[in-house]
């Protein structure tokens, strides 16, 4: 994720406003609605970015155990079983 200057600063001072309105006796709602929208955004953004780094971590891990479980087990078949599964294995690893 990506984050320039600009846009850092844009969410910073989005909870800033957030801040100020909340604290107020009157509560300019286009203002607050706006930096509610602008911070809303930016924590979607941040929860997308996370989810698709955590799912490429987790298949990345899955197939790391998946393959350590076969290759664990595979002693335990017979030796052409196990050559079979090595060769597969080595194919795509």
């Amino acid at each position: 994720m990506r984050l320039d200057e600009f846009r850092v600063e844009y969410v910073l001072d989005s909870i800033s406003s957030i801040q100020m309105q909340v604290q107020q006796k009157s509560i300019d709602e286009a203002r607050l609605n706006g930096a509610v929208r602008v911070v809303a955004q930016f924590g979607v953004e941040c929860v997308l970015w996370a989810r698709d780094r955590i799912t490429d971590f987790s298949k990345a891990a899955a197939i790391a155990a998946g393959t350590a479980y076969g290759v664990s087990n595979a002693v335990q078949l017979p030796h052409e079983i196990s050559s079979v599964l090595e060769r597969i294995a080595a194919y795509f690893f």
